[in-house]
């Protein structure tokens, strides 16, 4: 959300945070050492005012001015709504010792997307009342939604030492500590919050999500079947169960639970990514672009919805359009982030294979300047480069690549320091535990014997790539290459 002074006349009424980040599509984690699966679910703001994964409940302060807040922006008659900020002038001016007043006003300028002020006035209220607890844990959602994650757990710590029994601190420091990548600390903030009070249906999804995110699916469509069944009208509870169930390949029961988060909000653009992603894994591609469209059209700067819809077009031979939307997504994303970075190398992927390596090149730099520690960048790099009869770089790159762990094999190969099969002999013994990685072997070392001139090798190892997960690049480009080879799949 936008940050604004104020919430502009004849706004329709925000609701509060209940879920941050989701979670009508909530995040999958992609591979840590090749990030190629190019669907991916990435959570967005709910109804509320930060962003994460996580569900946020309001302080009874927060129900307190939400009531506040719809009588000074709803009007019966049709008149203009009166001014919340010079309302809460007004209030505080008239009581200018009440802690609380300050709070309110807070989460007004919070749910106007102007945390500072929020902060702002959140500290004058400690100031007031060093033992508020919820004006603690209300400026903890304010650093939260700024990202200043370590200034709002220092938050909720002296909110939930002000009011140990209090379940909101504990569900608000869960999500703090999962962005900070502290899984097993928010886990364990749930399970307080869910002890503190069993019927707390937000703490059962953030836990879910919690455990989603730890690839523990099981244990997590439990939680948002128990979130379904404390709230059976919670859309993010029914939007994590489908992806969790879409991790397991139960895309049945993915559907299913996509359609309920739609028809609970079908305003939310997110839902409608989730359940595209469904139909993409399937091979719907119509329907997934069909909901991949509805989203845009709900939200004209999600990313996602333009980088998902992206694959699907590159499914269906569809190049002109792929490029457009990941030309698109590449444009609304912030300067460095993963999306970013994935963006730029699938439209590589796509210019390549269409024909423009010059572009193909500059797509695959600019992620690999962005990401220099990614060896997938730099063996992009290397492959494009020397069809454009570029220097290699590869032997640079490398002094910035963690050569003791996959994918170093492929990047030596490259280097001529090891052969293609020795390359198969790693994948095989590493891939005991990751099967994706003879998926790796095979794809590169077909690019290495296409190098190399050996076009019978190359389409044999092209071959067994198409094996591959449908939706990892590798495969993409394998048929690709196999379709310039002029070889049948």
């Amino acid at each position: 959300m936008k940050a604004s002074a104020r919430i502009p006349h004849g706004a329709r009424v925000r609701t509060w945070i209940i879920c941050i980040a989701s979670f009508l599509a909530v995040a999958i984690p992609a591979r840590a050492a090749n990030p190629s699966a190019s669907v991916m679910d990435i959570g967005a703001p709910g109804r509320g005012f930060a962003k994460g994964n996580g569900t946020y409940v309001p302080s009874d302060a927060a129900r307190q001015v939400l009531a506040l807040y719809v009588t000074l922006t709803s009007s019966s008659n049709g008149d203009e709504p009166r001014d919340a900020w010079a309302e809460c002038a007004r209030v505080i001016g008239a009581d200018p010792k009440n802690a609380a007043e300050y709070v309110h006003c807070g989460l007004l300028y919070a749910a106007g997307g102007d945390h500072d002020r929020a902060i702002a006035e959140y500290d004058k209220a400690i100031k007031l009342n060093p033992d508020f607890a919820a004006a603690y844990d209300d400026r903890g959602l304010a650093y939260e939604a700024k990202g200043e994650h370590d200034r709002a757990v220092a938050d909720y710590d002296d909110a939930i030492r002000l009011n140990p029994m209090g379940t909101q601190p504990h569900n608000n420091r869960g999500i703090s500590y999962k962005h900070m990548g502290a899984v097993d600390k928010a886990i364990a903030d749930y399970d307080e919050a869910i002890r503190l009070d069993v019927k707390n249906a937000h703490a059962f999804v953030n836990r879910g999500i919690a455990y989603s995110d730890k690839g523990d699916d099981d244990r997590a469509i439990v939680d948002f079947g128990e979130a379904i069944r404390l709230k059976p009208d919670d859309a993010s509870a029914f939007a994590g169960r489908g992806r969790s169930y879409r991790a397991k390949h139960e895309y049945d029961r993915a559907l299913s639970d996509y359609n309920d988060a739609i028809r609970l909000a079908p305003g939310n653009a997110n839902a409608f990514v989730g359940r595209g992603n469904v139909y993409s894994e399937i091979g719907e591609y119509d329907r997934a672009i069909a909901d991949y469209s509805q989203a845009i059209r709900i939200n004209p700067d999600d990313t996602l919805a333009y980088r998902n819809r992206g694959v699907a077009y590159r499914a269906t031979d569809d190049a002109a359009r792929a490029i457009a939307d990941y030309s698109e997504a590449i444009r609304l994303e912030p300067g460095n982030s993963i999306s970013l970075r994935f963006s730029l190398r699938n439209r590589g992927l796509i210019q390549l294979f269409s024909g423009d390596a010059v572009k193909a090149f500059a797509d695959f730099t600019r992620a690999n300047e962005l990401d220099p520690e990614n060896a997938y960048y730099a063996l992009w790099v290397e492959i494009i480069g020397q069809r454009l009869n570029a220097s290699s770089r590869l032997s640079q790159a490398a002094l910035k690549l963690d050569m003791t762990e996959w994918p170093a094999p492929l990047v030596q190969m490259f280097l001529g320091q090891t052969t293609p099969t020795s390359v198969a002999a790693a994948a095989e013994i590493l891939g005991r535990k990751r099967p994706i990685l003879t998926c790796e072997a095979n794809f590169f070392s077909g690019e290495f014997a296409l190098r190399e001139g050996d076009k019978n090798e190359a389409e044999r190892l092209f071959r067994l790539s198409i094996n591959c997960p449908v939706d990892f690049a590798e495969r993409y480009a394998a048929i690709a290459e196999l379709k310039a080879l002029g070889a049948n799949r």
